[in-house]
């Protein structure tokens, strides 16, 4: 006991990271090969690209969760309470997330069509359904991360990774014992998602509802309505810079799924989930160290943030080294062990550019916390939309000459020429060079 409590909590929660990972990611890899097995490589590309443009129905939440997670931070240096805080937060995002899902039904029939209408083989109306279907859970899944943002900042991000571990299994149990029946649905797109999300999202709900029960507060009085407007009003200035990440990061499966076959899309989605599963390693690492950052920054100590970056940075790019020599010695293992149904191949290029875009990742999603952790975002608004152009131009041009190898190397084009510099030299003029928190 005494031995866990000398342990750093943000190292106690990256740990706890990585073993519900190392757990998650065995299910995962035979998850993706369950999941060929049931859609075939055709409709296994249509479930990647839906994945692939969740980002931008987390949006939806208009960047509430962030602010409420650096707010419970600094409601905790001051020691006040938050309770209501939390509840009347909760409340206003399912209204706005139903909200959301109306407007979206009006507007599938035409962004469905546009994401999804290369796919030939799916008639109008599965491409509806799917696609607003997926959208709304997409959606509703802003209560989840929200909470799961909640637990940080409350030093218990452990639970944030046993709960997604515990849901992937439920989904896994249920799609290996119905595997058959589902081979045999003609709506089994939409079936394998639901059965792919549902477990997290009804598991996290369960956990909101503890939060806010009883109902003790009047959601309309004038204090609970500040609260609201002063959680959204920050929250705004995250969304901003969200919008603009997803420009950057949420346009390759739009790309894809307009310009490459279904086999390059599954190629691209496999090296990708392989590579996911080595950053989010070290990402759970810096969501633990982010509410650690907030309090410190928020006390002015800065010194210590600055030497904590640093050595999380290198040691971060060191294992990624070690994952691409990995990867590469361990290629034909992964490839008969997600996709053996398929005679698809991985190159050696593309597994080293993959590589060299999460090194770049590694070096600017620490700085990118860094200035969000201290609500710095006056950068954010300066590069990125630079960074947005630059990646959607580069990605088009360049998988039209090179194929997949061109939204790769589009996103690494992107991450160089602004944000990769940039976040690192804004980062040292509005905290590390300074002697007190100014943001």
């Amino acid at each position: 006991m005494n031995f866990l409590k000398s342990i750093p909590e943000h190292i106690l929660v990256a740990g706890s990271s990585w073993v519900s990972r190392v757990v998650t990611s065995f299910i995962q890899i035979y998850m993706v090969k369950i999941l060929i097995d049931i859609l075939g490589v055709n409709k296994y590309a249509v479930f990647s690209v839906i994945l692939g443009i969740m980002g931008w129905f987390m949006l939806c939440d208009l960047g509430s969760g962030v602010s409420i997670q650096n707010y419970i931070s600094e409601y905790r240096v001051k020691s006040k309470n938050y309770d209501i805080l939390v509840k009347v937060f909760f409340f206003s995002l399912l209204f706005l997330s139903l909200l959301c899902i109306l407007i979206l039904y009006f507007i599938s029939p035409f962004l469905s069509k546009f994401v999804l209408g290369e796919f030939n083989f799916l008639n109008k109306k599965e491409i509806f359904t799917v696609f607003f279907i997926s959208g709304s859970v997409f959606v509703l899944m802003n209560l989840s991360n929200s909470m799961y943002k909640i637990w940080y900042a409350e030093m218990k991000g452990y639970i944030s990774h046993i709960i997604p571990t515990i849901s992937y299994l439920i989904s896994f149990f249920i799609l290996f014992f119905y595997k058959e029946e589902l081979k045999n649905n003609q709506n089994g797109i939409l079936f394998v998602f639901l059965i792919y999300f549902s477990p997290s999202l009804l598991i996290s709900i369960f956990f909101i509802l503890k939060r806010i029960i009883p109902f003790n507060f009047v959601f309309f009085l004038k204090d609970n309505l500040r609260l609201i407007a002063m959680i959204y009003k920050r929250g705004f200035r995250f969304w901003i810079f969200a919008f603009m990440a997803s420009i950057v990061l949420q346009i390759d499966y739009i790309v894809m799924a307009k310009t490459l076959s279904t086999k390059e899309i599954v190629v691209y989605n496999i090296v990708s989930k392989v590579f996911m599963f080595g950053f989010f390693i070290y990402n759970s690492v810096l969501a633990s160290l982010w509410p650690v950052f907030s309090e410190k920054i928020s006390k002015g100590d800065l010194e210590e943030v600055k030497i904590k970056t640093k050595k999380y940075i290198r040691l971060g790019i060191i294992y990624m080294i070690f994952f691409i020599f990995c990867f590469i010695v361990f290629k034909d293992i992964i490839i008969n062990l997600l996709a053996s149904s398929t005679n698809i191949e991985i190159s050696f290029e593309l597994i080293i550019l993959f590589g060299f875009y999460y090194i770049l990742r590694i070096w600017t999603d620490m700085y990118s916390m860094v200035l969000q952790s201290g609500n710095v975002l006056k950068p954010f608004y300066i590069l990125v939309p630079f960074q947005a152009l630059i990646s959607v131009f580069a990605q088009f041009f360049f998988v039209k000459k090179i194929g997949v190898y061109g939204i790769i190397l589009g996103l690494i084009l992107s991450f160089l020429l602004t944000v990769t510099i940039g976040l690192w030299y804004y980062s040292n003029k509005y905290l590390f060079n300074r002697g007190k928190y100014v943001g």
